[in-house]
């Protein structure tokens, strides 16, 4: 399942282990983990987006809150 070759990079011969053949084809390990690099940084705005919304919501809901226990704890007499 494991293949050496060497390749030409420049004027320096550079030693690649594939990790595993697929359709009899051989995959470098580096392929493999530039692509889940790749898919992990361009998800990176989605999670911050999530995040910052998330935190916003968070911030709302406290400011509710105040507002609300305030209403809440005043005399019966002050709200008629």
């Amino acid at each position: 399942m494991f293949a050496n070759s060497t390749r030409r990079i420049g004027a320096h011969e550079v030693g690649c282990v594939y990790g595993w053949l697929i359709r009899g084809k051989p995959v470098l390990v580096a392929d493999g983990l530039q692509t889940g690099f790749t898919t992990f940084v361009n998800y990176l705005p989605q999670l911050i987006g999530a995040l910052l919304i998330l935190l916003i919501g968070f911030i709302i809901a406290k400011i509710l809150d105040k507002i609300i226990s305030r209403v809440c704890a005043r005399p019966a007499s002050m709200t008629a």
